[in-house]
């Protein structure tokens, strides 16, 4: 149904929203040690390769946030924890702060939170049981 293929698609943009702050590893190299760090060697992309993946994660994170509070209310959306899908993404590029890639994600993430608890507390308050 449409309301399973909004949950289904804002999932999808969350996964590659992790490519605004998380690069793809070069393939043979490990992408994050046993912490979450980036290892040192996992990116050898240049400077415009990198933009263009933190541009296209950034936008996927707005997209994955505009199907959220458009179908906040959608049964689907609800059963398959979208909100707190959105909240666990946005921890990797808040929890890097001053050392995320690009300040232009961290900020976007930031208030892409505020609003995304704002949404999701009105939507809780109109579903109480």
């Amino acid at each position: 149904t449409d309301s399973a293929l909004s949950a289904h698609t804002v999932m999808e943009y969350l996964v590659l929203g992790t490519l605004s702050y998380l690069p793809p590893p070069v393939l043979g190299t490990p992408a994050l040690d046993l912490l979450g760090k980036k290892l040192a060697h996992q990116s050898r992309m240049s400077k415009s390769e990198e933009s263009v993946y933190i541009a296209l994660g950034e936008q996927c994170i707005c997209n994955a946030v505009h199907i959220y509070t458009n179908r906040k209310s959608e049964d689907s959306i609800l059963t398959n924890h979208i909100m707190e899908n959105i909240v666990k993404m946005l921890r990797g590029p808040l929890g890097l702060k001053y050392s995320c890639p690009a300040q232009s994600t961290w900020l976007l993430c930031h208030k892409t939170l505020l609003s995304v608890i704002a949404e999701g507390i009105d939507t809780a308050c109109e579903h109480r049981k």
